[in-house]
């Protein structure tokens, strides 16, 4: 009793006392933060119940504090990766001349973040544009995305005076001039692509601002908008779970087990800029990563001219390459959510056909095949992005998005050359869904000015 007694009236240090009072505030934020991220994880992993709902509510307030402790702590750079393979380009084959450019996004060596247009030929960069993080913080109320940590720059497009309409994933959408000025901000939830449709205007993924179901809390709304790039105007927003719905693919959205947050998760809309005998100019092609579907919609019937499930896996980026012909991005993972984290307990050919790849879709006979054996053929694996483009020889532009490396490989399936972003002799900075040009798609004239 008096070991007890002499234990509780124990002076300490004042000192003591406050290291265990911050150590303890410290410890409980994130419980419940950690509480609040698990409720909030996609089935079967989440605690739905009435218990989790409170806890969801407290560690919404949590969340935020926690990051502004981050923002003072931490000392790790999240778009930076350990390299010393090779600096700059890695050439290999030397007799290739490749006259292109590359349009991407990483950070300088003081993190800040920019876009750089490199000459591949000349081995220079020819432009450079350093977001104006300040003034895009003061003008859009989505902070959590627009900080000088976060800010990516996602999917750059050159502007034909030099302008970047760029966003931060999950960020406004901003446009910038040649001196890296705010031109206009589209203060919405934007993310992942960006491309020109056949009118000229921006097209870009959106969370669409529908109230949410309060039996699924909280739900995310994927959608499209279309932005007047001279004003920053949006002109028009749809959404895709109405389109899926209207079209009668409630199988795809409902037939699949308990619903998730992020159910569709739509990295890719691009827009068909020519007439064919199997397309209309206007039409749009969609890749939703969580469904593992793309399909092509008619926005002026409302129609889905067809769909595709698989074969691809958690696929990224989809592009119309002519004659009914689409190119798509297959990551081919299997998300490890579904299963044991432990692979070892799993069965082999669960996890044997992780590879990357670019699958050709015909949609005259509804046939798909693999053009591109990206891991298999070159050990090119990005997981969770991945970007590529089918240049006009055949050959294919890839981003290895997860690695931070830039490739182009020759329709035979050789690696021709790689890029790397170097910020150090150590570290290199993250790609953020770059851009091949060629010569002639540039006006080089605001360079000149």
């Amino acid at each position: 009793m008096k070991f007890l007694e002499s234990f509780m009236f124990k002076r300490i240090s004042l000192w003591v006392f406050l290291l265990s009072f911050i150590a303890f505030v410290l410890i409980s934020l994130i419980l419940i933060w950690s509480m609040y991220y698990i409720y909030n994880a996609p089935y079967p992993h989440g605690i739905k119940t009435r218990f989790g709902n409170k806890v969801n509510t407290v560690a919404k307030f949590t969340d935020d504090g926690l990051r502004l402790i981050n923002s003072f702590t931490t000392t790790i750079e999240p778009r930076k990766i350990k390299f010393k393979k090779f600096y700059g380009i890695n050439d290999y084959n030397k007799d290739f001349k490749d006259e292109g450019f590359i349009l991407y996004s990483s950070i300088d060596k003081d993190a800040n973040p920019i876009t750089v247009l490199f000459d591949i030929e000349k081995r220079k960069k020819v432009f450079v544009w350093k977001w104006p993080i300040k003034d895009i913080f003061d003008n859009s109320t989505i902070g959590k995305k627009v900080t000088k940590c976060c800010f990516r720059g996602q999917h750059p497009i050159i502007m034909e005076n030099g302008d970047l309409i760029s966003n931060s994933s999950q960020g406004p959408l901003v446009r910038i001039n040649k001196n890296s000025e705010l031109v206009w901000l589209v203060d919405r939830q934007t993310h992942h692509s960006i491309s020109l449709d056949h009118n000229g205007n921006i097209v870009v993924p959106v969370v669409s601002q529908s109230p949410p179901d309060k039996n699924i809390n909280p739900t995310r709304e994927d959608g499209y908008i279309v932005v007047d790039p001279s004003t920053g105007k949006v002109i028009f927003e749809e959404n895709l779970r109405d389109i899926l719905e209207i079209n009668s693919y409630f199988g795809l959205l409902y037939g699949i087990g308990a619903p998730e947050q992020d159910l569709i998760h739509l990295n890719d809309v691009e827009t068909i800029l020519e007439n064919d005998d199997f397309v209309k100019k206007g039409d749009l092609v969609f890749s939703l990563r969580n469904l593992s579907t793309v399909f092509l919609y008619r926005p002026t019937s409302k129609k889905i001219i067809w769909l595709k499930n698989g074969p691809w896996l958690k696929q990224h980026d989809v592009d119309y390459i002519g004659d009914g012909n689409f190119s798509i991005f297959d990551n081919g993972v299997v998300d490890d959510t579904y299963f044991s984290e432990i692979k070892e307990n799993q069965p082999t050919h669960r996890y044997e056909n992780n590879k990357n790849s670019i699958k050709n879709y015909d949609m005259k006979d509804d046939t798909v095949t693999e053009i591109f054996s990206l891991t298999e053929k070159n050990e090119i694996f990005t997981p969770t992005q991945g970007l590529h483009r089918i240049l006009r020889n055949k050959d294919v532009f890839i981003e290895e998005s997860d690695m931070a490396i830039l490739h182009r490989v020759s329709k035979d399936q050789k690696l021709i050359w790689s890029y790397v972003h170097n910020i150090s002799s150590e570290f290199i900075g993250s790609q953020h869904w770059s851009r091949y040009y060629y010569r002639d798609e540039l006006n080089f004239d605001f360079i000149k000015e």
